[in-house]
């Protein structure tokens, strides 16, 4: 018609609010029980406590915890995290059926999730059961929903959903090298994660000759099995789980060396020095590739031959106004829209 005009309608942006309020909504609140045989540094645990964590924050739903009190993996420190911010519950052995339904049962749990390498075993029966594979998935899958933590977990070959960690760190300034004596000037590389997941042998002996002829290159390591003579710049910290102490540590590095045999079917320590712009030294002649699927160009590739010219020869400066952030996927938002679709709402097998 003459004279008339189209409205226009403006798109608005959501904010983090309404984002989180949007995740709350379309379904009835649930209690879940988050099951790991052990709750230690590693980073199954962390992504267990973040998935916990959000369910409760984010989806409006119970979070309780159950994990085997006798695991030789177990850490104090970690099995206070979780006290702190759930009901925590003790069985007394690795996926003991009877003791997790009797849990199950009493806490009127609606889904037990589960954060296992993959392996069958007796499932519990109290509860929709929600299996996420680490490692491996077996053909044919067992439990009522099974997924994986990344798509190249070996078996799932698309076959099955993927519900990926999350990478969830807050923002400060802070870091050690006042308390820890190292230089401003000092380069440093630094690592944490599982004690015993610095485990290239070529690249230990490395650190351990890089560190003996180059006072002002200094190696931080948390949480990690000492493989080197003692040097006043080879740094060994105890286990780091707490969120502000991690930015602390990853502020006190110019960049992260990372050297696991088996590789990574996620790597959240590398998405965690990745978020926070860091260069991180990687391999990709392992098994496990989901590092080199998600890192790509971002991260500096090293071999045998290049790693430790590539050490001596790195400069701060050269990467100070690139953007070398990864994991721009894997938000809290993000991730739990995921988890909610996957190990809530889905019918499963």
């Amino acid at each position: 018609m003459k004279g008339s005009r189209k409205t226009k309608v403006r798109k608005t942006r959501k904010t983090k609010k309404q984002k989180r309020q949007l995740l709350k909504g379309g379904s009835n609140p649930v209690k879940i029980a988050f099951y790991s045989n052990h709750l230690g540094e590693r980073g199954t645990e962390v992504a267990m406590y973040d998935y916990a964590y959000y369910n409760s924050k984010l989806l409006n739903n119970t979070s309780i915890v159950i994990y085997n009190k006798n695991n030789d993996l177990n850490n104090d420190k970690v099995i206070n995290k979780f006290k702190k911010e759930f009901d925590v519950f003790e069985i007394s052995d690795n996926m003991k059926k009877d003791e997790i339904d009797r849990i199950l049962s009493e806490q009127k749990c609606d889904i037990i999730y589960m954060i296992v390498r993959g392996d069958k075993f007796d499932i519990p029966t109290k509860a929709k059961v929600c299996i996420h594979c680490v490692f491996i998935c077996e053909s044919p899958p067992f439990g009522n929903v099974y997924a994986s933590i990344s798509p190249g977990v070996e078996g799932n070959n698309g076959k099955y959903p993927v519900v990926p960690h999350m990478i969830n760190l807050p923002s400060h300034n802070r870091n050690m090298r006042a308390k820890l004596s190292i230089p401003n000037d000092a380069i440093v590389f630094g690592r944490y994660g599982g004690k015993d997941t610095f485990d290239i042998g070529y690249v230990q002996t490395i650190v351990c000759d890089v560190a003996k002829s180059n006072k002002n290159i200094y190696f931080l390591f948390g949480n990690t099995d000492v493989f080197c003579e003692s040097m006043p710049n080879i740094i060994h910290l105890d286990t780091i789980s707490e969120l502000d102490e991690k930015v602390e540590f990853i502020n006190t590095c110019d960049a992260m060396l990372w050297a696991r045999v088996v590789g990574e079917t996620f790597g959240l320590a590398i998405g965690e020095f990745s978020s926070k712009n860091k260069p991180v030294f990687v391999t990709d002649n392992v098994k496990d590739k989901a590092h080199v699927e998600i890192l790509k160009d971002k991260g500096i590739w090293y071999t045998e031959v290049t790693l430790k010219d590539l050490l001596i020869g790195f400069n701060k400066e050269t990467y100070k106004n690139k953007d070398l952030n990864a994991y721009n996927d894997y938000t809290p938002e993000k991730v739990m829209e995921q988890f909610k679709n996957v190990f809530i709402e889905s019918k499963g097998l």
